[in-house]
């Protein structure tokens, strides 16, 4: 037995990377600690929906209840668990929480600048690719600079937007500025052309008595205005899912008792 270590040279070691005994002595890997990557956790149930130890884990496919990526648990106490979720492929974060004594699971994804984007109107609203359309130019969100796009100006207020994967087909999918009154600043006509061209057209407004509402005036059309741009919200093909990785490899040096560890060490193993 090794001098002057106290009570660690006969401390007893963790049997697991989960293993929970108060008093025993962790090792690297343990709960997600040093390791590479975190605990696997890929079968949850309806009584353990997300892990109910504190620790780093790894979701390697979306499950029932999380998404797959890295997770950060931590519990309120035997019964409450909450927890951070960051998908590395996406980007997208969620937070977890499971209360055991109601049975209660809730998801909830964070809203950030990934999933979101401020319009022409300065409202926030929910983002994947986003074109914005200039008088004379375009600007791309990251998530757009994945698709070969494209501009093209064929005269006033005449835009083509080329190379995209088209409008969003769920939600919002584009957004034209307003003035201080809530009126557009300009009337706008769109389209999908048979070779998958976005047409964007701006024109003057002007009121149709006949239909009593506010058209586009189709004699006189009109740049957008300048410091004013029109947001579009493109169609984005699904994420793939993360490869689940495959476990780390335990550390070589473990031995089954520190007072080992300790002795090991000391005779320079």
């Amino acid at each position: 037995q090794v001098q002057g270590a106290g009570t660690a040279a006969t401390g007893t070691l963790t049997t697991s990377t989960t293993d929970g005994n108060i008093g025993r002595v962790m090792r690297v890997g343990d709960f997600g600690i040093g390791a590479k990557s975190g605990i696997q956790f890929s079968n949850p149930t309806e009584q353990v929906p997300m892990p109910n130890e504190c620790g780093f884990y790894t979701v390697g496919t979306n499950t029932a209840t999380l998404r797959a990526g890295s997770w950060m648990v931590s519990g309120f106490s035997q019964n409450a668990m909450g927890g951070l979720g960051i998908v590395p492929s996406s980007g997208e974060a969620y937070i977890a929480s499971y209360h055991n004594a109601t049975n209660v699971f809730n998801l909830f994804t964070i809203r950030t600048t990934k999933n979101t984007t401020v319009d022409a109107n300065g409202f926030i609203k929910a983002a994947s690719p986003i074109v914005k359309l200039f008088a004379n130019s375009i600007e791309l969100n990251e998530d757009a600079k994945d698709q070969e796009i494209t501009f093209e100006k064929l005269g006033t207020g005449d835009y083509l937007i080329k190379g995209s994967l088209g409008f969003a087909q769920e939600g919002w999918y584009i957004e034209i500025p307003k003035d201080a009154n809530g009126n557009t600043v300009v009337a706008v006509l769109y389209e999908t052309l048979e070779n998958g061209d976005l047409s964007i057209k701006t024109y003057k407004r002007k009121f149709d008595f006949d239909i009593a509402a506010v058209v586009a005036d189709l004699d006189n059309p009109l740049d957008i205005p300048t410091g004013r741009w029109i947001d579009i919200r493109l169609h984005e093909e699904p994420v793939p899912e993360p490869e689940e990785p495959l476990s780390e490899t335990p550390v070589e040096f473990q031995p089954t008792n520190l007072s080992q560890a300790v002795a090991a060490a000391m005779i320079g193993v």
